[in-house]
């Protein structure tokens, strides 16, 4: 059977792989999973978005399902308006960070979360039978717009942080041209915070920047950062489950650094606790947990198994070192908002610059790199380095750890290629096992072929 899901739902480029026949289908196996009730359907801002929301919540509605179509929306406000209105599940239509000319399906559980691979795989299975639950003239589901989701999501952010006062700071916010724009001033205004705005316009097409807020493509909020004025610097990805930070100086967060950062604030919070993040983050996130009385639990790569262990152990945090973090007094989902509204608290309440607040988180130095592998021999490339480093573990691929440094062998569960993840303690190190652990995967992968 195909696997059409990847980590993190369907992606692919519009008009090739990505249709609207899919959609149509997604939408059909998806209802026939649910099997009653109400679904949400939303989209990003991208131009493919509504035709290929209209589809879904056609496919869904064939099989009985009632829709709510939310319109454009953050990923998280349809999460959260599952949620809130306890339906059946949801679907989102994004590519998140790709470019313009891809989307892409996330299907969302009855709690908000992203599906787990489990109900992945019983979607797939529907999707390639093609037997779907069909419902009669009589049954077929209607499909009603639904434009609260938003300022809904926005106001529950707000009444979630629940500030005492006024935060009072300055931010300025880059929005991306995403759905971003419809919620994120909205509710830091509540909150009290002075934001200047900057792509704040919805478009598609991306004409501010690309949708995935790295460094490199934030030159105008780190520049606006500069200037001086301000006290934090946010950015969205393309729906706006994920916010990157920029410091008053205009010094760029790493997303390591977001994430022990945010994991330091949780635990603070809560008096100690649990801190769920992949096997692939930097162990600068466990030495800081562990400095603030805490423990790391480490988890396969992708937020929905991030998710589902953080409810199983009541964890106060879990997320990735790519801006996506989950907060669970809020929902157990990755969100760039809530992120953001968080870090903005701690900046007006905790009386140090965000520079300083970062200046003294343990730090790594890591780098990762990809080479094709067809998919059909990365179980034996694996064995492979298995052998050639006895003291593996096999969480998610292959895991060496060793005094000072490690690495991850993970093979892409959506594309033809080997991941390799590798930190050290110095950039010397890293250099020079780079060139060690690079190469013993090339000759792995040329070992199997022939």
């Amino acid at each position: 059977m195909a696997r059409l899901f990847g980590t993190n739902g369907i992606r692919g480029r519009v008009g090739d792989n990505l249709t609207a026949e899919l959609a149509l289908r997604i939408g059909a196996s998806a209802g026939t999973f649910w099997g009653s009730g109400t679904a949400a359907v939303g989209t990003d801002c991208r131009d493919s978005g509504r035709m290929l929301s209209m589809a879904a919540s056609a496919g869904l509605a064939s099989t009985g399902l009632s829709v709510k179509d939310l319109g454009v929306v953050p990923t998280p406000a349809l999460q959260y308006f599952v949620r809130a209105h306890g339906l059946a599940g949801g679907i989102v239509v994004t590519a998140s960070h790709n470019p313009p000319e891809f989307n892409g399906l996330k299907c969302v559980s009855p709690d908000g979360t992203e599906m787990s691979r489990g109900e992945e795989v019983e979607i797939e299975r529907f999707y390639e039978s093609g037997i779907f639950r069909q419902a009669d003239w009589r049954g077929i589901g209607s499909v009603s717009s639904d434009s609260g989701a938003n300022a809904a999501y926005a106001d529950g952010v707000v009444k979630t942080i629940a500030s005492k006062k006024k935060l009072g700071i300055e931010i300025a916010l880059d929005c991306g041209n995403g759905p971003s724009t419809f919620t994120s001033p909205r509710a830091l205004r509540a909150l009290g915070c002075n934001v200047q705005t900057l792509n704040a316009q919805p478009d598609g097409s991306f004409p501010g920047r690309l949708s995935e807020p790295t460094e490199d493509h934030l030159g105008d909020l780190i520049g606006l950062c500069k200037s001086g004025g301000f006290d934090l610097g946010v950015a969205h990805d393309g729906d706006a489950d994920r916010a990157v930070f920029v410091d008053e100086l205009g010094e760029y967060v790493s997303g390591d650094a977001e994430l022990a950062l945010m994991a330091k604030i949780a635990l603070g919070r809560a008096g100690g606790g649990k801190v769920v993040v992949p096997i692939d983050t930097s162990r600068a996130i466990q030495e800081l947990v562990e400095m603030e009385g805490g423990e790391v639990i480490y988890t396969k790569v992708g937020s929905p198994g991030i998710a589902r262990r953080m409810m199983s152990i009541e964890a106060v945090l879990g997320g990735e070192a790519n801006g996506g973090i989950i907060f669970p007094e809020f929902q157990f989902c990755r969100d760039g908002l809530y992120a953001t509204a968080v870090l903005a608290r701690e900046v007006a309440e905790g009386g140090k610059p965000l520079s300083k607040m970062v200046s003294v988180l343990p730090r790594r130095v890591m780098r990762r790199w990809k080479t094709p592998c067809p998919s059909e021999r990365s179980d034996a490339v694996l064995a492979m380095l298995g052998r050639e480093f006895a003291n593996g573990t096999t969480l998610d691929g292959l895991l060496v750890e060793q005094k000072g440094h490690w690495v991850l062998f993970r093979p892409s569960g959506t594309e033809p290629i080997m991941r390799m993840t590798l930190e050290a303690s110095s950039e010397n190190e890293l250099a020079h096992l780079f060139e060690t652990y690079s190469t013993a995967l090339t000759a792995a992968i040329e070992a199997v072929r022939l």
